[in-house]
């Protein structure tokens, strides 16, 4: 980081040794101080962002962290781990409607079968099977080990019975 430092010190307005300074700082879980350089970088790129997304979320500033990655999309609305960090991010925070979003723009920018899973689970967890099937229904035409013909019918699992309730007819 000092050799950073000091060629700033020679070209004050340079973005690119900024960008390094912050990067470095960052390494080294200097987290305030990779924000405090990296949010004077002008202009701000993805990079940027991306950087000021990752500090912020290690620092436990969430909504810092959301409006980072929120930026870099504006600035590169098909970087896919912009929508994964959203996704991981409102997780976090318990906005169950907010990641399943986030994780629906991912699936289109990187239709994987991981992502689909991860969808599918979220939809059933929001209480939607009808979304969680269609998730899970891509994961298997992603998934290449899976036979399609014989295959099992997919069966989402079934709310538990309350206490006192009539067990349900066979």
């Amino acid at each position: 980081a000092e050799s950073f430092e000091r060629a700033l010190r020679y070209d004050t307005g340079s973005s690119e040794i900024r960008f390094s300074l912050a990067e470095c700082y960052f390494r080294t879980n200097q987290f305030a101080r990779a924000v405090s350089v990296a949010s004077v970088i002008s202009p701000k790129d993805s990079r940027a962002y991306d950087l000021l997304g990752r500090a912020y979320g290690f620092m436990g500033q969430y909504d810092d962290a959301r409006d980072a990655y929120l930026m870099l999309l504006k600035t590169d609305s098909t970087n896919a781990q912009a929508y994964w960090y959203l996704y991981r991010l409102a997780m976090r925070r318990g906005y169950l409607d907010e990641a399943a979003a986030h994780l629906d723009k991912l699936s289109l920018q990187r239709p994987e079968t991981r992502v689909f899973n991860e969808l599918g689970n979220l939809y059933v967890r929001l209480g939607r099977p009808r979304d969680a099937a269609r998730a899970f229904e891509r994961s298997l035409g992603r998934d290449s080990t899976v036979r399609r013909a014989g295959s099992p019918a997919l069966h989402l699992p079934r709310p538990a019975p309350t206490l006192g309730a009539e067990p349900p007819p066979r």
